[in-house]
């Protein structure tokens, strides 16, 4: 007959198996990939794009011929009339077509260049979208994964709690030992149990905000640590600082910027029009053959605006002023981001290294005690001790093991590397 102790850890594994193969597993590219498809705030950036692409053509209309049909009838109560020759006949009907052709519009050719570049703008938003949704999935797939890997350390614990619940029975069967013994390894047992169950809450909550993060329609799994290219050196980085998604979004709008304020010139411009205008009326008169063809050049010269030229050069020049601010505190922030990065990563694996050997330790301590307490020369309170110490050691060094692969990611997306070198 198995032990209970192999019982207890076929039951453990069978009941993990069980939760999680109604959930499906994704790795962090997958995560990644589903998150910039269907993230509900990352469409809205792409339909703004789409707007400002539209806006691009309407720009371009201002200075663009347009053509337009038109037609008249009118009617009056009887022909108007000279002596016997009649004016205005009682019906007028008049058909023509209008053609607009701009021959200096300065102010709409402006206005079209800087549509365009708007558009840079937008692109460059959703890119800083798109990295701020993959460093939010990544942080959320970390910690579906440390909540599975502290899962199966609170079931480790359980099977070791179990087994020393067991060992203090036999004992005390035996003789060697007492229900004291027995009581200390049940509340262990208890503690235990209690933490492994508040462990699959948890797992729960991180698969669902991982579902949620990536608009899937229920909760998703994950269990493996990612592997990542170890980011570029810091003076490269520096180099490079330019083409991070958000500080590139912050250049676009300071150049917009600047070249609207250069634009000053162009309210100061003359617009020359161009009117071709060909045209059939019934009944024709002296004045208005039919067909006829009537041309214009319609210009017109700015004079006196009431001082609206002026105020809308003084408020480009302020967008211009906290375009340059706002991009000189991005650069700062950014430059700072990434040598603390470089310093954070450093430190975490050091700390992952040291609390990995303390995960080791404990488990050889615990081994040791074991086998002392079952000889007769060892305590209960050393064993129980021993089992927390191993446990929490192991907490730890998962804890640690995310904490670097997260300072990863960050050095990557501070260095303007992330989603880039993760998903396509």
């Amino acid at each position: 007959m198995p032990s209970p102790e192999l019982l207890v850890s076929l039951l453990l594994v069978g009941l993990s198996e069980t939760s999680s193969a109604a959930v499906r597993q994704v790795d962090l590219a997958e995560a990644l990939n589903l998150a910039f498809a269907r993230n509900r705030s990352l469409a809205v950036v792409r339909a703004d794009v789409a707007r400002v692409q539209a806006a691009v053509t309407q720009a371009r209309a201002g200075w663009l011929p347009t053509l337009n049909a038109n037609a008249s009838l009118v009617w009056l109560d009887a022909d108007r009339q000279i002596a016997d020759r009649v004016i205005t006949a009682q019906e007028t009907l008049q058909a023509n077509l209008q053609l607009q052709v701009p021959l200096v519009a300065a102010r709409a050719w402006l206005e079209s260049a800087r549509a365009a570049e708007a558009v840079e703008v937008a692109q460059a938003n959703e890119r800083e979208r798109r990295r701020a949704i993959g460093l939010l999935t990544a942080r959320v797939y970390l910690g579906v994964v440390q909540e599975r890997q502290a899962l199966a350390i609170a079931e480790r614990a359980v099977q070791t709690s179990r087994a020393a619940l067991v060992l203090a029975v036999r004992r005390k069967e035996a003789g060697a030992g007492t229900r004291l013994e027995e009581a200390r390894a049940e509340r262990e047992l208890q503690d235990n149990l209690s933490r492994l169950e508040s462990a699959w809450v948890r797992v729960a909550a991180g698969r669902e905000a991982l579902g949620a993060v990536t608009a899937e329609d229920g909760p998703l799994d994950a269990s493996v640590l990612p592997e990542l290219e170890p980011g570029p050196g810091l003076a490269e980085a520096l180099a490079g600082l330019e083409d991070r998604p958000d500080l590139a979004t912050q250049v676009a709008r300071r150049t917009l910027a600047e070249k609207r304020a250069g634009d000053a010139w162009g309210d100061y411009l003359p617009t020359l029009m161009g009117v071709v205008t060909p045209l059939l009326q019934t009944p024709p008169t002296p004045t208005v053959p039919s067909p006829a063809l009537q041309a214009q050049l319609l210009l017109s010269f700015p004079i006196f605006d009431g001082g609206l030229r002026y105020a809308r050069q003084a408020e480009r020049e302020a967008l211009l002023s906290a375009a340059e601010a706002t991009l000189e505190e991005a650069r700062l922030s950014a430059r700072s981001e990434l040598r603390t990065s470089y310093q954070v990563v450093e430190h975490r694996a050091q700390a992952r290294v040291s609390a990995e050997a303390a995960a080791t330790l404990a488990e050889e301590t615990l081994r040791l005690v074991r086998r002392t307490f079952e000889e007769g020369s060892g305590t209960q309170l050393e064993l129980i001790d021993a089992e927390r110490a191993a446990r929490d050691a192991a907490t730890s060094a998962v804890l640690a093991a995310i904490a670097e692969k997260s300072a990863m990611i960050d050095l990557l997306a501070a260095a303007g590397r992330f989603p880039a070198e993760v998903a396509p």
